[in-house]
């Protein structure tokens, strides 16, 4: 989403000739050719910033405390393939989360615990994207890069800030919607599930209107990726869960 399969490819072929070269050599090598004059040392450096951090911003968006909430990095169809997305694989960067217990049933203050910590690392997730995608939009028009290099590097970020709201609210619906099945449908609890639902289809809402309007110029695949009805159906399938619980 980020980047294309072409960074991938320059990167690994630069390393299967020069294994020891840094990852800041390879991408200073990587942008010559969208560059229209030399870039300073300065300019190189805040796009390697924006690059190496998109790494974090991977690894706590699509995630639940180390676990993976995403397949081909869709958001699950409703909750039961959450749940099993949950359980398929622990490879992720916070594998002291991943490998515990998630709101084990018999230790409510540990689920307690987990609950801020999910709600942290979506915090942290926001703040990710908010703030690169302001970096861009900052120091990308006066650097001396091709127009096209610039527009693919802006949209970039500007799908990944639909991205990572659409998880931050996806999470927090779900996160309760586990909570309510492993601790019970508390009046508050259930309170706080409808709200997460409500939040949830006004930015599906919004969303659609994205896709009609700025989204038409962005790939379809993206629109694969947070198809509005796809979101729809999850939303009504955690609201059916816990009625029916």
């Amino acid at each position: 989403m980020l980047c294309d399969q072409r960074t991938e490819s320059v990167g690994l072929s630069r390393l299967i000739r020069a294994p020891s070269a840094s990852p800041r050599a390879l991408f200073s090598e990587w942008l010559e050719p969208h560059a229209l004059s030399p870039l300073s040392q300065q300019e190189i450096d805040d796009l390697f910033a924006i690059y190496t951090s998109s790494h974090d911003w991977m690894c706590k968006t699509s995630s639940l405390l180390g676990r993976l909430l995403q397949r081909h990095s869709r958001p699950p169809h409703d909750f039961e393939q959450a749940l099993q997305l949950l359980h398929m694989d622990t490879r992720s960067a916070n594998w002291s989360q991943s490998f515990q217990p998630l709101m084990p049933p018999d230790d409510e203050a540990v689920g307690e615990q987990q609950m801020q910590l999910i709600i942290l690392e979506k915090q942290k997730s926001r703040f990710l994207a908010e703030y690169l995608r302001a970096q861009v939009d900052k120091k990308l028009p006066a650097m001396p890069l091709t127009d096209a290099f610039k527009h693919m590097l802006t949209d970039s970020w500007e799908r990944a800030f639909w991205y990572t709201h659409a998880y931050s609210h996806i999470t927090h619906a779900f996160a309760l919607c586990l909570w309510i099945h492993k601790y019970g449908n508390t009046p508050a609890q259930h309170e706080q599930l409808l709200q997460a639902l409500q939040t949830l289809r006004h930015f599906i809402a919004e969303l659609e209107t994205w896709f009609f309007s700025a989204g038409a110029h962005h790939p379809y695949t993206f629109q694969l990726l947070l198809d509005p009805q796809r979101l729809l159906h999850l939303a009504a399938s955690l609201e059916c869960d816990i009625a029916a619980s």
